[in-house]
């Protein structure tokens, strides 16, 4: 029991992981985009 408790975690724990990771990489997309867009303002 304790075993499959532990794979669990660790996948919940990786999934909270990648979308931190994507949700910071969508950030870094949208302040690209409005620096380029000021740019050319």
């Amino acid at each position: 029991m304790l075993e499959t408790q532990s794979i669990q975690a660790l996948e919940q724990a990786l999934t909270i992981a990648t979308l931190r990771l994507k949700i910071k990489a969508t950030k870094d997309e949208v302040n690209n985009l409005k620096q380029r867009l000021a740019r050319r303002a």
